[in-house]
């Protein structure tokens, strides 16, 4: 077999062809970096604990930490991706940025928004009109929707003359779910709509 002389020039040329082809294959390579992209529930009462699971993400493995951009909201990790969260009473009603550590580095922020009122979870069993969920006026409802079709009925009891206000938040905490809600009388007949 006949062997070729490269000359120092021509090696020069073929180092860096060389170079750049591993560079380029290089830049494309993804790095596993640990992603948040939902935590449920995705807030609490001032002066509670809440039990609160990583719900989505990305590179989520090992994780051991949960961190809140506010001193006086401390988690503590329970299994997986459960944390309890603390909220000392405090601390300001308002949204926090929540992050989760783990095997491949600190998560981008998640809101985690503080309140003043009570806070219940959505009954997953409330899907029709005879199943609704029992609810106390002047309290939070923290739920999420099960697939595109997924509807939730809630009852509440209110007093002729009384005004009362249900405020759809996922738009303002970082959600992508649009909500459209509905009010019903008694009897069943449709009285209100809204697109949230």
């Amino acid at each position: 077999m006949p062997f070729r002389v490269i000359t120092p020039r021509r090696l020069v040329a073929v180092c860096v062809a060389a170079a750049f082809c591993l560079t380029g294959s290089l830049s494309q390579a993804q790095l596993p970096q640990t992603r948040l992209l939902a935590v449920f529930p995705q807030g609490a009462q001032s002066g509670q604990s809440v039990e609160v699971t990583v719900a989505n993400g990305t590179d989520l493995d090992e994780l051991d930490r949960m961190t809140f951009s506010h001193p006086g909201i401390k988690a503590e990790h329970k299994t997986g991706s459960t944390f309890t969260v603390t909220v000392a009473a405090n601390v300001p009603v308002g949204t926090y940025e929540a992050r989760v550590h783990g095997l491949y580095g600190t998560s981008n922020p998640r809101c985690f928004v503080v309140g003043a009122l009570p806070e219940v979870l959505e009954n997953d069993a409330n899907n029709t009109q005879e199943t609704a969920q029992v609810v106390e006026v002047g309290t939070v409802v923290n739920g999420r929707s099960n697939g595109a079709a997924d509807v939730d009925f809630y009852k509440i009891t209110g007093k002729k003359g009384q005004r009362l206000l249900i405020e759809c938040q996922a738009l303002r905490i970082d959600s992508r779910f649009q909500a459209e809600l509905r009010l019903y009388s008694p009897s069943g007949r449709r009285i209100g709509r809204s697109i949230a």
